[in-house]
């Protein structure tokens, strides 16, 4: 299923109807202010296990990455977060980041992980900020790179061509126009300074 939805000005009901599916184990392929994301609600067994499967990871191996709309529903899941970390995420977000934490034990148990670290992104884009809120919990979430060069770090831009070739693999693919072909960049902040380990779309400033 493909549906449109305006980046600018969601429709309330279109992203309800994607909420309820995301509810009922619908993994969904959505916009980001970086790269298109596959995604799906973390308290959702039935999602869960298809996403990692669409993946080809293990749970309990493979990094998490949470889609919030707020640093206070990300510090949810995390065991501490310094006042130079708040200061430094709230600079930097929302925005093309993803930043890993402590873990604390508040990660979804359906996830059956021991990872002492997560990561969290605050996207500066309407859909996944409005799908959040609608969802009342983050999106757990994984890049959508091309089928065809999954270890080459392919992504998409154009929705028509993520449809044509995950259609049969996925719930539900939004479009909200076309997306960017840079990831986020990614900044660790497990020891108190950060630290950016991998390159991307978005700029750190570090003073």
């Amino acid at each position: 299923m493909l549906i449109e939805i305006n980046p600018l000005n969601p429709d309330s009901r279109a992203i309800n109807s994607v909420v309820e599916k995301m509810k009922n184990g619908a993994v969904i392929i959505y916009p980001t202010d970086s790269v298109y994301a596959l995604g799906c609600d973390p308290e959702s067994k039935k999602g869960v296990e298809k996403l990692y499967q669409l993946k080809n990871s293990d749970p309990s191996k493979s990094p998490l990455t949470f889609i919030c709309d707020t640093i206070s529903m990300a510090s949810a899941y995390s065991s501490q977060i310094s006042n130079s970390n708040f200061r430094f995420i709230k600079d930097h977000t929302p925005g093309p980041f993803t930043f890993i934490l402590p873990a604390s034990n508040n990660l979804p148990k359906i996830l059956h992980v021991k990872n002492k670290t997560y990561g969290f992104r605050i996207p500066d884009h309407r859909i996944p900020q409005e799908l959040i809120k609608a969802l009342g919990r983050p999106i757990l979430s994984a890049s959508l790179k091309s089928i065809e060069r999954e270890d080459e770090d392919q992504f998409y831009m154009y929705p028509e061509d993520i449809y044509s070739d995950y259609s049969l693999l996925v719930d539900l693919v939004i479009d909200g126009g076309p997306g960017s072909l840079e990831q986020s960049t990614v900044v660790d902040l497990t020891d108190g300074t950060p630290v950016v380990i991998r390159e991307g779309k978005g700029n750190v400033e570090t003073e």
